[in-house]
């Protein structure tokens, strides 16, 4: 589904229309990117190596600031160049990769606030906008995310306590049917739920860079399982008494 989304809407089969640059975003973070460019400068095929010492830590920063990437043509000019990086790096320094993938993953599980992104500095969702949609504009100017307004503070201090638990609670329900050896239907909903986070975390998290929109998008599967089990628990006690009537007083037919 994501390849033929992206397909459609910018003719390339990938996974991202950025391509490897938003690998490269992380691996920037994470001191390969300089690490590698320290390595191998000057080298007259890396168009990097003059800036080496002015990139950004940020990934965010480097990618979509009026910066380096910009100078360098972004995706087009430079994308090359980040998938040359990305591929011979791994190569190079393996270790390192499975080290900085394994504390992205685990760092991501716990971003799971609300509101990350809700911002007035995309630049180039206005630049959008402006140019395919210009009689948004005025509507757009007005809104409350324009103007700082929309706040989140409130619904993450009730949020994340309940995220973070939720994600905890499923964990104990899937290592108690592990180590009772019983898998019933909710011990087996725990675990596709745990295999999703932690797939998510990987993915998100060591080939993006760990971000509270990637986890709050998808940690209410956890929530959702913890309510359902702590309902079938409240019920449980109903359940058995009417089965316990049943057989006490069988139907007559």
């Amino acid at each position: 589904m994501l390849l033929a989304a992206n397909f459609a809407l910018s003719g390339q089969l990938v996974w991202t229309p950025g391509g490897f640059g938003i690998a490269f975003g992380r691996m920037l973070e994470d001191g390969l990117v300089k690490r590698y460019l320290d390595d191998h400068c000057p080298d007259a095929r890396l168009k990097l190596c003059p800036y080496r010492s002015e990139l950004p830590r940020s990934a965010d920063e480097f990618l979509w600031s009026y910066g380096i990437f910009n100078e360098l043509g972004r995706f087009d000019g430079l994308g090359e160049e980040m998938r040359f990086i990305v591929l011979h790096s791994v190569q190079e320094y393996p270790l390192q990769h499975i080290k900085t993938a394994f504390v992205a993953t685990a760092t991501q599980l716990g971003l799971v606030a609300t509101g990350h992104g809700i911002n007035n500095r995309i630049w180039h969702t206005y630049g959008i906008i402006r140019h395919f949609i210009p009689g948004e504009v005025p509507t757009m100017q007005k809104a409350r995310q324009q103007h700082s307004e929309l706040h989140f503070d409130f619904i993450n201090r009730v949020h994340v306590p309940i995220a973070i638990g939720s994600m905890i609670f499923v964990l104990i329900l899937l290592v108690n049917a592990m180590a009772c050896g019983r898998f019933d239907a909710p011990a087996r909903l725990a675990g596709t739920v745990t295999v999703a986070l932690l797939a998510n975390a990987f993915v998100c998290g060591a080939f993006s860079g760990p971000h509270d929109r990637y986890g709050a998008r998808i940690v209410w599967i956890a929530t959702f399982t913890a309510a359902l089990t702590i309902l079938r628990a409240l019920r449980a006690p109903t359940r058995l008494r009417n089965q316990q009537l049943s057989y006490t007083n069988p139907r007559k037919f």
